[in-house]
């Protein structure tokens, strides 16, 4: 009866760490995942970054072209050329993108519901309503069209809390801040950040890492 009871145990214990393995296992391939998810979403929006590159790359080109001695009609040479004018396009498309953007965010900062939550972040006598979330969050989608898709994107089961961080820091707030509009403590603030940032990539963050994944989105 002692050695079937041992036996039993044993087989409970290998079980119990096979699940934790498996679970474990599963969590690093769903921040693996995550990672590239993200990096895909990126790929996605008008990138400003993608600019200098592009710049470099054209440079390049028409450094190579001008120094090349074998006429526009060889096969080769035509398709740098192609490939110069593709490049010029886009920088040109994100140019325009950023600058619709620009001016949607000075929209976005006359707006009532914009102000509202910045007199609550400095702690003046403002009053925020769940009504007030859902305006300021329309707002925010009018500039950034998929930022609350990819955020759920990335995280399906994200809190409300969780979403209203994400939102005041993506209108650039800094912790201390979002906590006087939430009415949370800054610590408060900077534990929820920790917990959504690693439910996400398992990883530790910083503010300013946490600010520059938000701004990414």
């Amino acid at each position: 009866n002692m050695l079937l009871a041992l036996r039993s145990v044993v087989l409970m214990l290998v079980i119990l760490f096979l699940r934790l393995f498996l679970r474990h296992r599963s969590i690093k391939e769903q921040h693996r995942s995550n990672q590239y998810k993200l990096e895909s979403l990126k790929g996605k929006e008008q990138n400003p970054n993608a600019l200098d590159e592009n710049q470099r790359r054209i440079d390049e080109l028409e450094s190579w072209l001008q120094n090349d001695t074998r006429g526009k009609d060889i096969p080769d040479t035509q398709m740098l050329h192609v490939q110069l004018q593709h490049l010029k396009l886009r920088n040109q498309e994100i140019q325009l993108s950023m600058e619709q953007q620009k001016l949607a965010i000075q929209t976005l900062k006359q707006t009532d519901v914009y102000k509202l939550f910045r007199r609550a972040s400095i702690n003046e006598d403002a009053k925020v309503s769940e009504k007030h979330w859902v305006e300021l969050q329309a707002e925010i989608r009018k500039v950034y069209p998929n930022f609350v898709l990819h955020l759920k994107e990335l995280s399906p089961k994200v809190s409300d809390v969780e979403l209203k961080i994400c939102l005041l820091t993506k209108l650039g707030m800094p912790q201390s801040h979002i906590a006087n509009a939430l009415g949370y403590t800054r610590g408060g603030v900077s534990l929820a950040c920790e917990r959504f940032y690693k439910k996400i990539f398992g990883t530790k963050y910083t503010a300013k890492e946490f600010a520059h994944f938000i701004e990414e989105i």
